[in-house]
């Protein structure tokens, strides 16, 4: 899949073969603006894949039940500093700026939220409101 995404349609590198083989951050140097961009995205994507499966990780399986639970070594394998060859806190930057780039995509339908029309159904009237006057308030900020 990970090569997938890197040999997508958006971007046709001619050196996709070498960037497999290189550190991604190394391969930045000769590459514009959109497609560091663009690798930084699939990098948090990817964090945020391995913190979520961390975060909720099959920590035993027997017959009777299983045991789920953080895996703080998992974790560590991933995103420490030592263990990745400090490559695990520019993950977790890109992380950060696929949140700043999502916030961001979103405040921009701010106008579509706020219409009369647009309802929440969590199935609850109040809430629904709540909900509504919430999320306007959070894209508001993100502006």
């Amino acid at each position: 899949m990970r090569k997938t995404l890197y040999h997508s349609f958006i971007f046709q590198l001619e050196c996709a073969i070498l960037f497999l083989q290189l550190n991604l951050y190394f391969f930045f140097v000769g590459l514009c603006v959109e497609k560091r961009a663009f690798y930084r995205l699939i990098s948090g994507l990817h964090a945020s894949i391995n913190i979520h499966l961390s975060a909720r990780y099959l920590l035993q399986d027997t017959w009777m039940d299983k045991i789920w639970g953080h895996n703080v070594t998992e974790f560590q394998k991933r995103f420490d500093a030592t263990e990745t060859q400090n490559e695990g806190p520019r993950r977790l930057k890109n992380l950060y700026f696929l949140y700043l780039i999502e916030l961001r995509a979103i405040s921009k339908v701010l106008p579509f939220f706020e219409r009369q029309s647009f309802l929440l159904y969590t199935g609850n009237d109040t809430k629904d409101l709540e909900t509504k006057q919430l999320l306007i308030e959070l894209l508001h900020d993100a502006k």
